[in-house]
């Protein structure tokens, strides 16, 4: 069984540390993190268990460092292809200051033309659009027909677009 002792591994890579280094750089474009393979390459010769021996170890050498180069590089363009901004910046739904603002005025001008309506033809619209009775509700509830109930809406609905597009 071979096996690499750590002063072995280190003098295999010692003599071969500017080619391998080389080797790694045109493979990953990166020379700290041919550094940092390197050693991984020193790591891998010393925890080596083989049944068979080797029979060029400076091949063997520039086996492990195109492997680790190939991993890296897998690695890379796994986490290249996650663009992790993405996930965690969702898009702000709040509006924004000026979008408050204007809706505020919006709103303003809305209420004012609302005010401008005749007491039941207000009921009927509140009735309708901010408790959620149904028309058929309203008529029942202030004993008026349904037809009125629509045209009393209509004519509320029509007074805020009014009021919006006189603004």
């Amino acid at each position: 069984m071979l096996e690499f002792t750590p002063s072995e591994a280190q003098a295999l890579i010692e003599r071969h540390r500017e080619e391998l280094h080389r080797f790694l750089v045109r493979r990953i474009a990166c020379a700290d993190t041919a550094n940092d393979l390197l050693q991984d390459i020193f790591l891998r010769l010393i925890n080596l268990h083989s049944a068979e021996p080797i029979a060029n170890p400076r091949a063997f050498a520039y086996r492990i460092a195109a492997n680790l180069a190939t991993d890296h590089l897998r690695k890379q363009r796994e986490t290249d292809d996650i663009d992790t901004d993405e996930y965690t910046q969702l898009p702000d739904a709040s509006p924004g200051p000026e979008r408050i603002v204007f809706g505020r005025q919006k709103l303003e001008l809305c209420e004012q033309a609302l005010e401008e309506l005749s007491p039941l033809c207000f009921k009927i619209f509140t009735m309708s659009r901010f408790e959620g009775y149904s028309h058929k509700q309203i008529a029942e509830e202030l004993n008026i027909s349904v037809s009125w109930v629509e045209k009393n809406i209509i004519l509320a609905l029509k007074q805020c677009k009014k009021a919006l597009n006189d603004a």
